[in-house]
């Protein structure tokens, strides 16, 4: 039998949108708008028809999805349930707060379908389910709002990417901290990206895809002796942090493509020469 999915979200709009993309993955979903519904469907199924995954949002009419998420490890019966905690909020704080009670993932909106999708088949172990590509995850970090806002929309639209962003090198150390995550790309402003590259190099040795967003792009960065002594350095792409967004994520998804290994995939695309244009572009030339 298909994995039984309960979906707990006061938008109409987002529970038929996600109930949809799971149903047509293979899932039996019961979407319920409150806090107050959640916990009837629990008392209803428990017995014959059990959930094999929840997705809760944080903010709801009579609650937060936080206290469900609690209700649910402190229940015998479902404590070893797989929670997603589904949220709009940008902030760090609702997903670390949620995964430090017990949440297997986060899942922002606008959200991912492929990510939803391949992360529902992994907590639920469907093993008969069609084999299927995660999206992308791409760490975003830098102080500007506007230009990560900007940078996520086209990123997750775009280019069906997963985002994660952030406004500090502290909140992407927080979230690297988390058992289990991980990122395969970034872009990040030059002030911080040092310790983002450090961060990412303890979690992940073999580094991801980076993109540093230079306020000076005709500068030469990183410096000769830095590159010398770390070949990751080296290998981050600088660009200017005035060129279009679009341009930014276009280079990301195609540096995913060429470097992330096959489990992932996103449909960017752009020419070769494009990213040998804006290579010369950041460099000065």
């Amino acid at each position: 039998m298909a994995p039984h999915v309960l979906l707990v979200d006061d938008s109409t709009t987002v529970r038929m949108v996600i109930a949809a993309e799971l149903r047509e993955a293979g899932f039996r979903v019961t979407p319920v708008p409150t806090l107050d519904a959640a916990r009837r469907a629990f008392a209803q199924y428990r017995e014959r028809d059990p959930f094999q995954l929840a997705i809760l949002d944080v903010v709801l009419p009579d609650g937060d999805g936080i206290d469900l998420l609690r209700e649910i490890r402190q229940d015998p019966t479902l404590e070893r349930l797989p929670v997603m905690i589904l949220s709009g909020d940008a902030r760090f704080g609702s997903r670390l707060r949620g995964l430090g009670v017990g949440a297997d993932d986060f899942l922002g909106k606008p959200h991912s379908k492929s990510y939803l999708v391949s992360r529902a088949h992994l907590l639920t172990g469907n093993t008969q389910a069609p084999a299927a590509s995660r999206a992308f995850r791409v760490l975003l970090v830098d102080a500007d709002a506007a230009l990560r806002e900007d940078l996520a929309k086209i990123l997750r639209i775009g280019h069906g990417c997963d985002v994660i962003s952030l406004d500090s090198v502290d909140q992407a150390a927080q979230l690297l901290e988390v058992e289990g995550a991980s990122v395969d790309g970034s872009v990040v402003d030059r002030r911080c990206f040092l310790r983002v590259l450090g961060l990412l190099r303890g979690k992940q040795p073999n580094g991801v895809p980076m993109i540093v967003l230079d306020d000076s792009p005709s500068a030469t960065w990183p410096p000769a002796t830095t590159a010398k002594r770390n070949s990751a350095v080296a290998s981050a792409l600088v660009m200017p942090r005035t060129i279009d967004p679009a341009t930014v994520a276009e280079v990301m998804a195609r540096r995913l493509v060429e470097e992330a290994p096959p489990s992932v995939s996103s449909s960017g695309k752009l020419p070769i020469d494009t990213i040998d244009a804006v290579r010369r572009l950041a460099r000065g030339a």
